[in-house]
Formats: structure tokens, sequence, C-alpha cells
């Protein structure tokens, strides 16, 4: 199956930082707000702060606004709360006054929050999980020889992966080592060194599950390293694991139902821009290399097929765009558009529509039609659910080991497991998952399994339907893990899904 465009995963949420706290008592409010929840289907994309004093929200849980809100980077330091606090979701557009700094919109979304959700926290400490980057017997590095700005670039060849840093400090590199180490460090990195100076070396490590190429005339295959075990061996410091006294936000209450806007908000809100101010698109030139880069209020791709341009502009899955002649996945173009201030992506979803609409005479009708998908059924055995604590709040946590992946739920839907499980296990969900169980109710459980690159045949590769691919290596298939871990069964097959019917099309001539 053909992969999604890679530009549609270049976008990055924008966000500020703040302490966490209840908003103060002389919070300006914004100046109008739209909140309501978000619709059966609605997209699940932006939230943030854009420049000239607003905010919006596309599909936001409450964990997630109530992250944003108090700059909590970090899900495991908000506690407590009702079970829908991560299912619930909700759109929310806001103004503030004019002249307004960017740094007072924290407040004011902390101050809405509790305005129309009721929303009422407070800062508590807890013990949590950390690393901790401790001193060993005799580091492996010396101090920076020269003066110069701090730096780390990461280098990533066939699996292993090199960080290379100049002047830095012990403190930075705690901060910039869970960033390209996301798969081992999954909680924060706290400096207990004592080392106070500047420092250059390079890290060298395999990432997590990367099935490392053998060299023509290797007998033994690569051996993996660790990010814990290239600390230790290239640094002569140690990673560990402890319990630290943190700071957390504690969920006391919080309303499933914003109260109404005010009579007529939608018209005090300044309309969303339809066009780009300055948009173009035409036919790349011969070798063209595809790439790109998309920010708030300007886009520039090049060499990307229609079919891919509708799959940004319209999020249908090239699979599902149905009618299209062959020369859109054939022809490639160029496009390059600009918006006269930052824009949310949603908006800028809306003028690439208006844009292909206008440049290729574009018009389709939606419809649903049988299509593959996975579907979730119950097996031959009893399903190993167990019944949630209704009480408990509604979340999942997927954590990579060495040549395994744990996937553990508490108070989660079926429903909820079929719409998150593409994400938590890519290599082998490659489609839609459709919730046939017929099982009511929400449950906590666990799944374990290999990862797909470290998986021989099919699974591994990619290649034939992975539901149907052999486990020669001795592991867990992700569909196997399914079946013996949960007595369900993930099974390929067709079923009504959305897709969009092409209509009319006119091609672009190619330019002299």
């Amino acid at each position: 199956m053909k992969q999604p465009c890679a530009i549609t995963i270049l976008l990055s949420g924008l966000l500020s930082s703040a302490a966490f706290g209840q908003p103060a008592a002389t919070t300006p409010a914004f100046e109008t707000a739209d909140v309501h929840v978000t619709a059966p289907g609605g997209p699940s994309r932006d939230v943030g702060f854009i420049p000239g004093g607003r905010f919006e929200a596309r599909g936001a849980t409450m964990l997630r606004l109530i992250s944003v809100a108090y700059g909590v980077d970090d899900d495991a330091r908000i506690l407590g709360g009702p079970a829908w606090l991560d299912t619930g979701k909700f759109d929310i557009i806001a103004k503030a006054p004019a002249g307004t700094p960017q740094t007072a919109l924290q407040p004011m979304l902390q101050a809405l929050l509790a305005d129309r959700f009721k929303l009422a926290v407070h800062n508590d400490t807890k013990p949590l999980p950390i690393f901790a980057l401790i001193a060993g017997k005799r580091p492996l590095f010396k101090e920076s020889a020269a003066p110069g700005e701090a730096e780390c670039r990461m280098n990533a060849v066939e699996g292993v992966r090199t960080y290379t840093c100049h002047n830095m400090t012990m403190e930075g590199f705690v901060e910039r080592l869970p960033n390209v180490a996301a798969a081992y460090l999954n909680h924060p990195l706290m400096d207990f060194t004592g080392l106070k100076g500047t420092y250059d070396f390079a890290l060298h490590w395999t990432g997590r599950n990367a099935a490392l190429p053998a060299k023509s005339g290797d007998t033994d295959p690569p051996t993996p390293i660790t990010v814990f075990e290239a600390v230790d061996k290239q640094l002569g410091l140690k990673i560990e694991s402890r319990q630290q006294p943190s700071p957390v936000i504690v969920v006391d209450h919080v309303n499933q139902t914003p109260t109404d806007n005010a009579p007529g908000v939608t018209k005090t809100l300044p309309p969303a821009p339809t066009e780009f101010e300055v948009a173009e698109i035409k036919v790349s030139k011969p070798g063209t290399p595809q790439n790109g880069s998309v920010n708030p209020g300007r886009i520039e791709v090049f060499s990307i097929t229609l079919k891919e341009m509708l799959n940004f502009a319209y999020n249908f899955e090239e699979e599902s765009i149905t009618g299209a002649p062959k020369w859109t996945d054939t022809d490639h173009f160029d496009l390059i558009a600009k918006t006269p201030t930052a824009v949310p992506f949603e908006d800028m979803r809306v003028m690439l529509q208006n844009l292909i609409v206008q440049k290729f005479k574009f018009t389709f009708h939606k419809e649903d039609q049988p299509m593959p998908v996975f579907a979730l059924n119950v097996g031959k055995r009893t399903p190993k659910l167990k019944d949630a604590d209704p009480a408990n709040r509604s979340a999942c946590t997927r954590t990579p080991g060495d040549g395994t992946v744990t996937y553990a739920c508490q108070n989660t839907t079926m429903a909820q497991l079929a719409e998150k499980v593409r994400g938590v296990a890519p290599g082998y969900i490659t489609r839609p998952v459709v919730d046939l169980t017929a099982l009511k109710g929400a449950f906590d459980f666990a799944i374990t399994w290999t990862p797909s690159q470290l998986m021989g045949g099919a699974a591994g590769r990619g290649g034939a339907d992975p539901a149907m691919a052999s486990t020669p290596t001795g592991g867990l298939t992700f569909f196997e893990a399914i079946d013996k871990q949960l007595g369900l069964k993930l099974e390929s097959q067709k079923y009504p899904q959305p897709v969009m019917v092409i209509d009319h099309l006119e091609r672009l001539p190619a330019e002299n």
C-alpha cells in the first residue's frame, strides 16, 4: 500500500509554555469565543496559538486543551479528571482584543476553560518516573576547546544514529536527548551529573527495534546498542530510572458539555480566509525531486501528484479516491502558496481545495463504497478483556521494549481501540479498522507484539497482506497478539467506507 504523502505530516503545532496554576482573577478574557463539541467525523488537527491574538483547536480532547493551557508537555503530569478527559473532543475558535501580547493568551485559555467547562484544577507534587543522568567513574569526553554556540546534530544511517554535540552543557544535553531518542526515553531526563562545563562529544546508538542490515560477507549480523549502553560506554555516564517528586496538575472538576455560546458569536469572529494571497500550481520539470515544507501561512511542495494533493487538501487517502484518470498518479506538480498572515492548518486545507477547483476545474461527490479494511471481530476464544472501572480515565500507553511493543489500555471501548490501533502498529495496520465485535462497555487490557521490522516474511517487508504473514522468527505479529492475548481477531475484508468520486478534472498542460 502506498504511504500517505509525507508532506501531510510536516506541520507542527504552535505551543507556548506557562507555569502550572489557575488563572488569576484579573486575567483578561478573550474578546469572543466559539466553543462547541466536535461533530462526528470532524477533523482532529490544529491546537495552538496563532499570531494576531487567536487560539484555535479542532477535535481537541480536554486533556490536550489543559496541556496547552498550562504548558504541560507530559500527559502523565495531568492527574484525575473524568473518564472522557482524553476521548471527548471539542472545537474552539477564540480571538483576543487587539494588541494583546502573545504571553497573555495562555492565561486567557485557562480562564476560557474555567468559564465554559467549569474546569477547576490545583497544583500538587507527586512521585513520577524519570530518567536520571549521573556521572560514572570517569567521563570519557573533554571540555570544549574554544567558546561557541551550543549545538547538536543528528545523523541516521541504516538504523545507526549519531548525535554530535559541541559546546554542550549537561543541562542542555538532557533537554535535547529525549527528542532524538524518544523510543528509549519515554520519561523526562534530568541532570544529576554535577558537571558544569561545556563539552564536545559524539554518541552512537541503534534505533530501538531497528533491523540492522547485514553487510555482504558478514557472518554475524550487526550488534545493536541501546542509548543507555551508548551513554555508558561512550560518554562514561549512566542513565538510570528513578521516581522523582514532580509538579503535577490535578483536575478537580470539568463539565463535558460547554456552556452555550453568546448569541451571534460566529458573526463577531473574523471570517476564515478561503483563498491564498499568492498561489501557483504548475507541472514539475522532469527529474524534480519530491520535497517541500508546510508552515502556518505558507506551502511549498515540489513534484507531488494530484492524488497526493487531494489527499493533503481533502484528507482522503489515495486508495479512497475513485474515478481518477491515470495521469493523477503520474503527472507531478509544484505548489507554492502563501497567506498574508499565519492561519490554521484546516483553513489552509480550504484554501487549497478552492485552488484545486480553480486550476483543474475539479468536481466530485462523496459516497460509501466497499473498501478494504481490517475488521475487529470476536475470535473463537472467549475475549480476555477485564471490565473497566468506569471511574478511571480512559487512556492508552504505547511502550517500546527491546524486541517488543506493549500497548496497555484502561477504560477503553472496542470502538476506541479500532480508532487508535492504526497509529499504534503502523507496520501492520495499513488500512482503516472497523469495530464489528458488538462488545459493549469499556475494558482494561494489554497487547504485546514484535515490531514488524523485526519479523520475517511479509510482516517485516510490508509486502503481502500482513494479516496473513508468517512468523519464522518466533515472535508475535500484532494480529497474533490480538488473537492470543485478547481473544479477538483482525481480519481483512471489504466494508462500506466514505470515498471521493471524481466527476470532472482537466489536465494542466506542461509549460514550454
